[in-house]
């Protein structure tokens, strides 16, 4: 692991013992990749799911201790993402002469257009309308109301960009109600973290759905990568 998890603990005895950082990470990692985002249900799971108990090695870390994991390395464990493509980068994975790029509701897209659904568990619809009694987020301050095509969830705008052999080459979450604003960001985002894997290639073409607007087109880069945008979608007509 290239980066140092230790470095924000106690060296002066005081204290309970902290968990392995490789242990924390690991369960993080593995715990996302099923879908389970949730510290109490990973702290459920290392109770009841054999697999969270081998990566742990029969510890119980609670939710609280996970929660504060996840937010004290946030930085570190957004690294390891680099590292990953790295790895891909070195296995022959990464082309990037054309990438795609889109938002939240990418799954619900391409099920649409190809008739076959993805692998993992399918989210709750959310409710069609906020209820009255709705409130802000007390916990987490920073998600917003999202409208989706069922209705409003709280939450975020996750963003990716992919490479037609399905790597994600750049991953970003946003407060932004509407795609159009990552036109730009999310390309550049991609530049900077293939610098970083050691890709020498640059982005020539990027295609997206839901991205088109007027100040989009006009902020494009003459020298950038060539843009196929949709004039319209399945909600709205482009502005």
């Amino acid at each position: 692991m290239g980066y140092n998890f230790k470095r924000k603990y106690r060296e002066d005895g005081w204290g309970r013992a902290a968990y392995e950082p490789r242990m924390m990470v690991a369960l993080l990692v593995y715990a996302y990749s099923l879908g389970v985002r949730s510290s109490r249900e990973i702290e459920r799971a290392c109770e009841d799911r054999v697999s969270f108990r081998v990566i742990t090695a029969n510890q119980r870390p609670d939710h609280t201790t996970i929660a504060r994991f996840r937010q004290e390395f946030t930085e570190e464990i957004g690294k390891l993402f680099t590292e990953v493509l790295h790895l891909c980068v070195r296995a022959g994975l990464v082309k990037v002469g054309v990438v795609v790029l889109d938002g939240t509701e990418a799954r619900e897209r391409e099920q649409e257009v190809t008739g076959k659904t993805r692998r993992g568990r399918k989210p709750k619809a959310p409710d069609p309308t906020p209820r009255r009694e709705a409130k802000a987020n007390l916990t987490d301050p920073e998600s917003r109301i999202m409208k989706t095509r069922t209705g409003y969830v709280q939450g975020y705008n996750a963003q990716v960009m992919v490479t037609k052999d399905q790597v994600i080459v750049a991953a970003e979450v946003t407060q932004d109600q509407n795609d159009v604003h990552q036109l730009h960001p999310m390309p550049g985002k991609v530049a900077e973290e293939l610098a970083t894997a050691g890709v020498r290639g640059r982005v020539a073409r990027v295609a997206d759905a839901g991205y088109q607007s007027e100040e989009g087109v006009r902020k494009a880069d003459p020298n950038g990568p060539e843009l196929f945008l949709a004039t319209t979608n399945d909600r709205q007509p482009g502005v």
